[in-house]
């Protein structure tokens, strides 16, 4: 089958139309992934026994899945972003 030019630009869009929405679907799925104390600790930029000496009286969302402690990404980005120190 030949296309010709004018034939490929409306196919392009129709693609990327369709594609759009499941790639921002993926997105946030991806930030609903269930991460380990170090890929945590790396997010909050801080190291894995501060994570795990204070997550607990910080209330730093967990779960403890299997044996393992587990974080979900979504959830402590949330709880990162409501620690701001008002400016003085």
């Amino acid at each position: 089958m030949k296309f010709e030019q004018d034939d490929i630009f409306p196919i392009t869009n129709a693609i990327i139309k369709g594609l759009t929405p499941l790639l921002k679907q993926r997105e946030k799925v991806s930030d609903d992934l269930w991460i380990s104390k170090a890929e945590a600790a790396k997010i909050l930029g801080a190291t894995i026994r501060w994570l795990e000496n204070n997550a607990e009286k910080l209330g730093v969302p967990k779960y403890k899945i299997g044996g393992l402690v587990r974080f979900k990404k979504s959830e402590l980005i949330q709880w990162a972003n409501k620690q701001k120190v008002p400016e003085l």
